[in-house]
């Protein structure tokens, strides 16, 4: 007598053992010759997926406070009127140029007998008409509205 052998399905509405999925393997090399400089494998590998615990971390963000938007006419005002001191641009927050034109009015003014302020009222005119076209943007970037 024969014994019959399995086949799908064993008993009326039960299904046999899902078929076992195996991932495909990498060829293994030589750690010398793992990663860029192997021509089989031109990038680094990338199969295992980051441990579960890499997305159980807290995410700390640091509160970033962000003071109003600065006015254009308001800058525009103080440029055209006290923009050898560079007051325009301590409004917008950048310092720098702020120092550096206070100093060449200052000190490079006195120093030529007066020819550097020509240099100062050139960049207080262009500064004048960067403001007024939207081309100077206060210390975190933005336009100045």
């Amino acid at each position: 007598m024969n014994t019959p052998t399995a086949t799908y399905p064993i008993h009326p509405g039960q299904m046999a053992a899902p078929p076992v999925w195996h991932e495909p393997q990498s060829p293994v090399y030589p750690p010398a010759q793992q990663g860029y400089a192997n021509p089989h494998q031109p990038y680094p590998p990338m199969h295992q997926p980051p441990p579960p615990a890499y997305f159980a971390q807290p995410v700390y963000v640091t509160p970033v406070f962000m003071a109003p938007g600065r006015s254009k006419s308001a800058a525009a005002l103080l440029c055209f009127f006290f923009g050898g001191l560079g007051i325009h641009r301590f409004y917008t927050g950048q310092t720098g140029l702020g120092i550096a034109l206070l100093l060449t009015t200052l000190v490079l003014g006195p120093l030529t007998l007066g020819l550097w302020f020509i240099v100062t009222f050139v960049w207080i005119v262009v500064d004048f008409i960067l403001i007024l076209s939207g081309g100077v943007t206060d210390q975190y970037g933005r336009p100045l509205t």
